[in-house]
């Protein structure tokens, strides 16, 4: 077992595990020149599994277009604890604030931790009934 499994029974992992993994394995989405190109920051913690059998975490960066005026926007990425691989989850810059992701993934984590099995999919779209109940929230 690696150091980065003996981490996945934790709720969160260090980034800097993630990171170093994700090169290992060949993976430039960490690279200090793609961090630049994208004005990217990465938020220091990964909510993990909470068993060895789920490879998969979570974490937000947030991207910012310096060719715009255009705000700050946040991203929810999953990465593949065995591989290294980082994929999206939801839509590039969904989240106009690090509070809304931070809601979406705290609800996540209480759903893993309540024994959920929502499919990816599945949980996509309760990423867009959060939103909604946020933009509610937010009017009132």
């Amino acid at each position: 077992m690696n150091e980065l499994e003996s981490w996945m029974n934790l709720n969160s992992i260090p980034i800097e595990e993630v990171q170093s993994l994700s090169r290992r394995k060949g993976f430039h989405f960490f690279d200090t020149d793609t961090i630049r190109f994208f004005s990217s920051r990465v938020d220091n913690s990964v909510l993990a599994p909470k068993t060895i059998n789920e490879k998969e975490g979570y974490f937000i960066t947030s991207e910012r277009n310096t060719y715009t005026t255009n705000p700050r926007a946040y991203t929810i990425r999953a990465v593949n604890l065995v591989t290294g691989d980082i994929r999206t989850i939801g839509e590039f810059q969904q989240f106009s604030t690090k509070a809304m992701a931070y809601a979406v993934l705290k609800e996540y984590s209480r759903y893993v931790m309540d024994e959920g099995h929502l499919t990816l999919g599945g949980w996509l779209s309760r990423i867009e009934e959060i939103e909604k109940e946020k933009a509610e929230e937010v009017r009132t």
